[in-house]
């Protein structure tokens, strides 16, 4: 373990000596946690999610618009054909109240002709005012229904908030895997490069018991060339341990050109089992939350309808007052009670009806979400009960295994063994080494899956 720092220690002082960006574990995560694109997909919505919650919390301020126009009119009458033109500007504003008064005002200035209560060829201004106030009495005049526009904002910003931090979560995960796959390439490599120097010390062997004709030809060209063939397994090694790399960068903005420094899989089960002793409330994790705060909204969707069915009773009263530069003033007052009902209804049901099976479906998936978490967790729990007791009894046997191929040696260097048990005695040396990186891999990898239920960040034990 000691000559394994040693070795990532030098890896990181060359690194940084051809100008490279050298990434601890926790550097990674936290390169990754900032500058994915994932992320930054989500930071470019952030204004549009920000004024959306706005507009619902502000929905009780009255729209005021600025208006202004020209228009030219020609006409005929008794054989005699006039024109005149107008100009006007002014405001325009509406505003409801929490039980559905609706009342608008419009104030307008006009210059131009035939303005009057005759109307004048000359021109003159004239200010206008009208405001109107109604009432709707059978429905959309609770102080419920005006706040839904409001809940359903505010429940459109959980689920973008919540949107982050699940994508957060996700890209933690990878992250880490990819990491873990990287880590795994470069214990395999080292493992093969051990394979290397030990056929490279048998090589040596044999060639000092040739010469003293304790070895055959044949055991001398055979030695040499599992050699040869080792060192490609080692390129080959090197490449996958490359690519391992780039895979597990691919996803990050940076320009910089990075090298990972490597951990240990052994020192990452040891972190990632802290995971376990964190207490899980599933009912917090962002996957179920989405599926919750979806369910709410669509029951709000459909809660907003339900009177979409009833008919419209309103009353009304509009006043307008036209004051003119030259001529007498006029005013008007309308007051009343309309009543409507839409007899071709049937695309309102089927709206109503589909917004209740929305909500209803998302309430199901609600429910299957908190289920199959639970179900998911605790199966990745006793998976790595499994996998840690397998990953020790790889380790021993690895232990044993390099006694045996000690042994194994010395046994040939007297004689009392073959060149073919040293290489079978070899080979399964490393097959156990391998066996048990990959055994430790599987372990990091169901550890890694807890703590996306766990939501444990491991960089808070680094």
């Amino acid at each position: 373990m000691k000559s394994l720092y040693v070795v990532i220690f030098l890896l990181g002082l060359s690194i940084n000596a051809y100008g490279k960006q050298a990434l601890t574990l926790k550097h990674y995560l936290d390169i990754q946690l900032k500058q994915n694109y994932q992320i930054e997909q989500l930071s470019a919505q952030q204004k549009a999610q920000s004024l959306a919650l706005s507009i619902g919390r502000e929905y009780w301020k009255p729209t005021v618009t600025a208006v202004a126009g020209l228009q030219e009119s020609r006409s005929t009458e008794l054989g005699a054909r006039t024109s005149s033109n107008q100009i006007n500007f002014g405001l325009e504003t509406t505003w409801v109240s929490d039980i559905g008064t609706e009342v608008s005002v419009n104030m307008n200035h006009i210059n131009g002709e035939n303005l009057g209560a005759e109307p004048l060829f000359e021109r003159q201004s004239s200010q206008q005012l009208t405001a109107t106030i109604s009432q709707p009495l059978l429905k959309n005049n609770s102080r419920y229904y005006r706040q839904i526009d409001k809940t359903l904002a505010e429940k459109q910003w959980q689920q973008f908030i919540n949107s982050q931090n699940r994508t957060l979560l996700t890209v933690y995960r990878n992250a880490l895997s990819d990491f873990a796959d990287y880590q795994l390439a470069y214990e395999n490599w080292l493992i093969q490069q051990e394979l290397l120097n030990s056929i490279k010390k048998t090589t040596y062997l044999v060639e000092k018991m040739h010469a003293v004709e304790k070895a055959t030809f044949y055991e001398l060209q055979q030695a040499r060339l599992q050699q040869s063939l080792q060192k490609t397994v080692v390129d080959q090694a090197v490449l996958q341990m490359n690519l391992a790399q780039r895979d597990a960068l691919l996803e990050v903005q940076s320009q910089e050109v990075s090298q990972l420094i490597p951990f240990s899989l052994s020192q990452l089960v040891i972190l990632l089992e802290k995971s376990i002793q964190y207490v899980t409330i599933l009912e917090t994790h962002p996957d179920y939350l989405a599926l919750s705060l979806s369910y709410e909204s669509s029951q709000l969707e459909a809660q907003k309808e339900e009177d979409s069915l009833r008919p419209d009773l309103d009353v009304f009263y509009r006043y307008q007052k036209n004051q003119y530069q030259t001529s007498l003033s006029s005013k008007e007052e309308v007051y009343g009670i309309r009543f409507s009902y839409l007899l071709t209804n049937k695309r309102l049901q089927q709206e109503q009806a589909a917004l209740q099976a929305q909500a209803d479906n998302d309430f199901i998936e609600k429910s299957l979400s908190l289920k199959r978490l639970n179900t998911f967790y605790e199966r990745d729990l006793k998976n790595s009960e499994l996998l840690k007791i397998q990953t020790g009894v790889l380790k021993a046997q690895v232990e044993l295994a390099k006694v045996g191929l000690e042994q194994q040696r010395k046994r040939y260097q007297v004689g009392k063994a073959s060149y073919f048990s040293l290489e079978e005695v070899q080979q399964e040396f490393i097959d156990k080494q391998v066996d048990w990186i990959d055994s430790q891999k599987n372990l990091v990898d169901s550890l890694i899956s807890l703590t996306y239920y766990t939501q444990f960040d491991i960089r808070n034990v680094l």
